[in-house]
């Protein structure tokens, strides 16, 4: 047992006041974790070598010799390595001024994490044993945690506002809680701990925490191969949840361009209104949750706190906050009012997909719907997350929830069970079930005035029920009804007309006294399963309706036809290309091979499908010409011209997969490279004569002049040719290759002979072509894969998107001189450019990423 005279206890003590001073950033992890093994290593010294139990020492010097040699037979990099080169770079980083990592770097970083989970675990313990408990509870590791200054990059192991809590309330007094130290300490340590790392012969001895007394980190090499692997999962593990936390930091754009909805088949709704802004949602299957207004849908505001795949979001009444639930179960509840949209409240209401939320008329109740094991639906308060009742009565997913927006409360769901449950509230309390329908029950809504609710559903049927009681008024049938099945309704705000949208690829606007159908809106052929309509709103004089492709569709209640529609993409955008017309237009190619052109117009920027027969499968690379000519080569092994946003009938084959597409000046030439080897196009896409078998997997093709930049997939190597008037490729002696990592990207530079030059491993250099040297090396600043570069048309600045999220605007002139869009997109950066900017001082940069976003940043020029 420790006490104040043993030295042990006092250099422990010391210890933890060092660290209480250390300021709260990331850049002192390093440093402080190999005080902390180096003590540890020192103390053990001068204890005879070896730790209480009989346990090999940690020797710093010689695990570093043994890692070394590891390092040097094996792969030259650390994509292998625990923790991802990023982490460490982040960490390591102390200035602006270091350019490069050291080889110790991820070693030290490695055995400082290793120190660390040590000492929490330690602490989690020994709190949990001041609360008598012999389990470890959330409480506990944010306790320890809050402990725990100089490493507060970790915090995100418990939610912030827990671990605030226990930093703010915890008394801790050091020397009592170690000298009543777990006596026994259990036999397995937390999941987060290393095993292997506590010998049974100390878990039987009575002491305080081993980090008080003498290291006893084993080597790496004592460590059973299943032991090491699953050391090293845990830390790749601890690397995800930092990276899951970056996420939260997004950087919002000058402009979003609206994404349409991930929709699918037999959702709640797609997209939710506003009762007090014009303005509704839809949800991204990235995970982001999009606020677009109803009469300008191109302006988009994005929320992306949800860590899982959001799949409704609702408006309070009030106006002034968001409930939004995601397919883990959780539902967060963040305001409208600030930019931030700080979140107010967060709770797991069920342990499945959320499918609806709906709140009271006082803004400060909800029930939340969906997948779960012991409940399908859980009633709540907005702020203190009590409960206000029980939601029963289905033995299914429940689809769709409404509450009755007037006293009493009423509320109603909808289920996979065929049924509909009726409740009395508050407390909300079953009541009754309906049986009308035959088949799934997908979704149900109160009346604005409360009078009445509906239902509908897969059977292809609407029922009418009085909104107090729950008995059954009518059933809306006539002739010309739905011919499918039944996913969305929704009511005029004067209660009077109902919008229903079915699988029948239409949408009916129902006179409810009358019974019958006074428009029917044809959004496409019967058989396009795209257009079949999912969800839909109707808010002030916007009737909205949502097909399965995720196109909005607006509807004239008048005429009966759609009046407008909005298309967009909602899968992971893959490429990007610009060209300078006026206006200027963008380009963008999707995972799903649809390809959009966007005329450039601030805030009324909307995307127009390209007609004709596109690309079957994900569309790799674009390239445009300054007067709107669009060429596009996909895994489907094809090349394809556009012209007016049309796809003309003759298209290439490549042969090979396709990984990069490339245009000369004047447009009149095009470069492929394929998996196999480099192509050259006319114009017209027809193949030419002088295509090669390099000897090597092309990764990437550029053109300058008449030099041709080539990547390689298989080393860091950029082998540059020259291609004759008569089509004879020439390989000349010139090769770049400084690059860490493999060729990912490649941008020659608009009128001076260099060439950037970006890597897998996130560094970009800046060649010579004349002397094939590196002229800038000090643009590493990523730390993922670069994915894209382009020049703005002075030439004077690249912009750079990588894997890492992140964007970077450079100026060639001043090296160090930098602009940085941290957490530019959800998901990685697949693509960027410049835009014109009519300011002198700022840059106009698109973006596209993996969350299929278009995103249009205004920044300052790094000068």
């Amino acid at each position: 047992m420790a006490s104040s005279n043993d030295p042990h206890y006092h250099q422990h003590h010391q210890h933890q006041q060092h660290h209480q001073q250390q300021p709260n950033n990331n850049a002192a992890i390093a440093t402080a974790a190999a005080a902390a093994a180096a003590a540890a290593a020192a103390a053990a010294a001068s204890t005879g070598g070896t730790a209480p139990g009989g346990h090999p020492v940690f020797d710093l010097p010689q695990f570093w010799h043994e890692q070394m040699t590891i390092a040097d037979n094996s792969e030259p990099d650390f994509k292998n390595h625990p923790l991802p080169l990023a982490r460490i770079k982040k960490v390591m980083k102390t200035d602006q001024d270091v350019k490069m990592i050291s080889a110790e770097a991820p070693i030290l970083f490695a055995k400082g994490c290793e120190i660390f989970i040590t000492e929490l675990t330690k602490r989690a313990w020994v709190h949990a044993e001041e609360n008598k408990r012999r389990t470890l509870q959330r409480s506990d590791i944010a306790t320890a945690i809050s402990k725990t200054d100089m490493c507060d990059f970790l915090i995100d192991i418990v939610p912030r506002e827990e671990a605030a809590k226990a930093s703010n309330t915890a008394v801790y007094d050091q020397q009592q809680s170690y000298a009543g130290y777990y006596q026994q300490p259990p036999s397995s340590l937390p999941s987060f701990a290393p095993p292997g790392q506590v010998p049974q012969q100390q878990q039987q001895q009575q002491q305080p925490p081993q980090h008080m007394e003498t290291g006893y980190y084993p080597h790496i090499g004592q460590l059973t191969p299943e032991q090491l692997q699953q050391y090293q999962l845990q830390l790749q593990q601890l690397a995800a949840q930092q990276q899951q936390q970056q996420h939260h930091s997004y950087a919002p754009p000058h402009h979003a361009m609206v994404e349409t909805p991930a929709t699918q088949q037999n959702p709640a709704s797609s997209s939710r209104p506003d009762e007090k802004h014009d303005l509704f949602f839809f949800l991204q299957v990235t995970g982001e949750c999009q606020v677009v207004g109803s009469s300008n849908p191109t302006l988009a505001t994005e929320y992306v706190g949800h860590t899982a795949q959001a799949t409704v979001a609702k408006y309070s009444p009030s106006g002034f906050y968001i409930a939004s639930g995601d397919c883990h179960g959780n539902v967060r509840i963040w305001d409208t009012v600030n930019e931030e949209h700080l979140l107010k409240s967060e709770i797991r209401a069920i342990s499945g997909k959320i499918s609806d939320v709906a709140w009271d008329c006082d803004s400060k109740r909800l029930i939340a719907v969906g997948e779960g094991k012991e409940r399908f639906g859980h009633a709540f308060l907005f702020d203190t997350l009590s409960s206000v009742g029980e939601i029963t009565g289905h033995s299914k997913t429940i689809n769709s929830v409404s509450i009755r927006q007037q006293r009493p409360f009423r509320a109603v769901t909808a289920s996979d069970d065929m049924t509909v449950a009726f409740s009395h509230g508050v407390p909300f309390k079953y009541n009754k079930t309906i049986r009308d329908h035959t088949r799934f029950v997908h979704t149900v809504q109160f009346s604005p005035n409360g009078d009445h609710f509906v239902s509908a559903g897969a059977d292809g049927k609407i029922f009418l029920y009085d909104g107090k009681t729950g008995d059954k008024v009518t059933e809306l049938t006539t002739e010309n009804g739905h011919t499918g099945g039944i996913f969305a309704v929704a009511w005029s705000p004067d209660s009077t007309q109902l919008l229903s949208s079915s699988a029948d690829t239409t949408a009916k606007l129902w006179d409810i006294s009358a019974n019958k159908v006074v428009n029917t809106f044809e959004i496409g052929a019967s058989s396009a399963i795209d257009d079949q309509q999912v969800g839909n709103l109707w808010q002030d004089e916007w009737l909205i309706s949502t097909s399965l492709s995720g196109s909005f569709n607006y509807l004239d209640k008048h005429s009966g036809s759609v009046s407008r529609r909005i298309d967009g993409h909602n899968k992971a955008i893959t490429a990007l290309a610009v060209s300078s017309d006026t206006p200027t237009t963008l380009w963008t190619g999707s995972y799903d091979g649809r390809v959009y052109g966007w005329k450039y117009d601030g805030d009324n920027t909307e995307a127009v499908a390209m007609q004709g027969d596109g690309h079957a499968n994900q569309v790799t690379s674009l390239g445009a010409t300054n007067n709107g000519v669009l060429y596009s080569v996909g895994m489907d092994d094809t090349i394809r011209k556009a012209v007016d946003s049309t796809f003309q009938q003759h298209t290439g084959s490549t042969g090979a997969l396709p990984r990069s597409l490339a245009l000369d000046n004047d447009a009149s030439l095009v470069a492929v490279a394929t998996t196999e080897s480099l192509q050259f196009y006319n114009d017209g896409v027809k193949k030419l004569d002088g295509h090669a078998d390099l000897g090597f997997s092309p990764s990437v093709v550029a053109l300058q002049n008449d030099q041709v930049f080539v990547g390689s997939s298989e080393d860091n190597k950029v082998r540059v040719y020259r291609r004759s008037q008569e089509g004879t490729l020439t390989k000349t002696e010139t090769e770049f290759s400084n690059n860490q990592g493999h060729t990912t990207a490649i941008a020659s530079h608009p009128t001076e002979p260099l060439v950037a030059v970006g890597d897998s491993v996130g560094k970009i250099f800046l060649y010579d072509t004349t002397t094939g040297k590196s002229v800038i090396q000090s643009w590493v600043f990523h730390s993922g894969r670069i994915t894209s570069l382009a020049w703005s048309p002075c030439g004077l600045f690249l912009v750079s998107g990588a894997l890492d999220t992140n964007i970077y605007v450079w100026n060639r002139t001043k090296a160090f001189n930098k602009v940085a869009i941290k957490n530019a997109h959800l998901d990685a950066v697949n693509g960027v450019a410049f835009l014109p900017s009519t300011d002198d001082s700022t840059l106009t940069v698109a973006s596209v990423g993996q969350d299929a976003a278009v995103h249009i940043y205004s920044v300052t020029k790094p000068q």
